[in-house]
């Protein structure tokens, strides 16, 4: 790096304190160099952290749950997948997670050796027609065991995921309906398959 006088233009090294040519002071020009380096420090610190968050965010998110979901599909384990659901579906009335397990564990083994890539998008919210949709849905299925004010969060995950057998769909696209309630990024089993 070199210091340029602000005068006559000649360079100096930047060391140098003032100007050989025309005596011109370089304290103006040192206050300049230090604040560009902290500057630039900030901005490299800001883009770590911003890398930082998103990477925390794409391992804690609802697309990162919705890949949890898929590994479970794939490692053929249904208890694994009722987990995932929401507990204030678990514990309405007439629903345990027992017969969730039951209810699934066909399909999850048909599914588990069929699944041979699935890629999820990022995460949309609800238009609010369909958030209250989605929340009817949570108060007449789930009853008192749903409290509204421990739901954080709506988000849509699109999956596209690809099969080998025959006899199944080659490739099929499917929407996740992910709710952050109580701290925790579930899913709400209603998926639509287009």
């Amino acid at each position: 790096m070199a210091k340029i006088c602000k005068k006559c233009g000649v360079k100096h090294k930047i060391s140098a304190s003032k100007c050989g040519n025309c005596g011109a002071s370089f304290e103006d020009v040192r206050v300049t160099i230090i604040k560009k380096t902290a500057v630039i420090y900030a901005v490299v610190a800001l883009l770590v952290a911003i890398a930082i968050i998103a990477v925390i965010i794409s391992f804690m998110g609802p697309r990162a749950a919705v890949k949890q979901i898929m590994r479970h599909y794939k490692g053929n384990n249904p208890e694994a997948i009722v987990n995932s659901y929401p507990d204030f579906l678990l514990e309405s009335e007439g629903y345990s997670k027992e017969k969730a397990v039951a209810e699934i564990s066909n399909y999850v083994k048909q599914l588990s050796g069929y699944i041979v890539y699935y890629k999820a998008d990022r995460p949309q919210a609800p238009n609010e027609r369909d958030r209250e949709a989605l929340l009817e849905d949570f108060r007449y299925y789930c009853g008192e065991s749903f409290d509204e004010s421990k739901l954080e969060d709506i988000k849509f995950v699109w999956l596209t995921f690809e099969g080998e057998k025959s006899g199944l769909w080659g490739k099929s696209i499917t929407r996740f309906t992910m709710v952050k309630y109580n701290d925790r990024w579930c899913w709400w089993p209603d998926n639509y398959n287009y």
